[in-house]
């Protein structure tokens, strides 16, 4: 009995130490965890700001972005209209021109045929037509219209034009050629001028558009960088957070275990130690009656 309770007693004490080394151990992992959560929120509480205040300047250029696409749109919609204007100024300083140099070879011809020397010649009647068409046209220059206007009165008043009228016509003729001509340089002039300020209108703001574009595309790269990080350590302190968890239920388990285990041993050194006593007693009360019993007998003996 005596074996048996210290083999019990030995096997008792390694159950408990390694009771106690399981527990320390597992109270370790445990604030191991939680020691690594609190880096971790230290890390997130640094950068989802971080990861926030980027996007928000993302959209900050992005919307800038729209602003510089939307200027260069207008811009290209205005140069469109530049140009179909300039198209229409071109045309008419051309038609005007032809005008002017169709009557000039109406004028030649007659001339040449000395058709202005008669009572009634077709060369008038042709020229005065000729200014009366061309005064309807809608000129963007008024003044053209005018000037069409006063040389189709001039040729309907001479039905038979000396040599003054004619050269008082060439002559006004050719003031127009030189004035269309000069408006024709001055409108041409001003058209480049307005072509090479939207060109370079256009590279400015095509540079703004092309650098946002890269800060944007940087932004990006940093934010899914900052993204992809956060969302490693979330899931990382969800590991820990349900690692804490499990090691909490294993501890619980193990003091359980542990305590169970202890009362058992309790409980059966109780038992050994009431046996034992029981024992002990009967042993007594065997050795009292021996002594009984010898005495008994050594009286006997000496009677005899």
């Amino acid at each position: 009995m005596f074996q048996e309770q210290r083999k019990d007693d030995d096997a008792q004490m390694e159950l408990q130490n390694q009771c106690y080394d399981d527990i320390n151990r597992l109270t370790d992992e445990i604030k191991a965890a939680e020691k690594r959560i609190n880096q971790i929120d230290e890390e997130l509480n640094e950068k989802i700001p971080i990861r926030d205040n980027k996007i928000s300047e993302r959209t900050d250029l992005e919307e800038f972005k729209d602003l510089l696409i939307e200027r260069m749109r207008q811009m290209l919609a205005n140069k469109n209209t530049k140009e179909e204007q300039w198209t229409k100024i071109k045309a008419d300083h051309d038609h005007a021109a032809q005008v002017i140099q169709t009557a000039k070879q109406i004028i030649e011809n007659a001339l040449r045929n000395k058709s202005f020397l008669e009572k009634s010649n077709s060369a008038f009647v042709e020229l005065t037509n000729h200014f009366h068409d061309a005064k309807k046209t809608h000129f963007e220059k008024k003044s053209w219209n005018s000037y069409f206007k006063v040389l189709a009165t001039i040729s309907a008043a001479a039905p038979q034009a000396n040599q003054d009228t004619v050269q008082r016509i060439l002559g006004l003729c050719d003031r127009l050629l030189d004035e269309i001509s000069k408006s024709r340089e001055v409108e041409r002039r001003a058209y480049d001028l307005w072509m090479q300020e939207y060109d370079r209108v256009r590279n400015n703001l095509q540079k703004r558009l092309d650098e946002t574009q890269v800060s944007i595309d940087q932004l990006t790269a940093e934010i899914n960088a900052l993204t992809k990080r956060i969302n490693m350590l979330q899931e990382e302190k969800v590991d820990q957070q349900e690692r804490i968890e499990q090691k909490t239920k294993e501890r619980e388990q193990r003091k359980t275990y542990c305590d169970d285990e202890a009362a058992a041993y309790a409980k059966r050194r109780q038992s050994r130690n009431d046996e034992m006593e029981v024992v002990s007693d009967a042993i007594a009360l065997l050795t009292q009656k021996l002594r009984m019993l010898k005495r008994y007998v050594s009286n006997k003996t000496s009677s005899i």
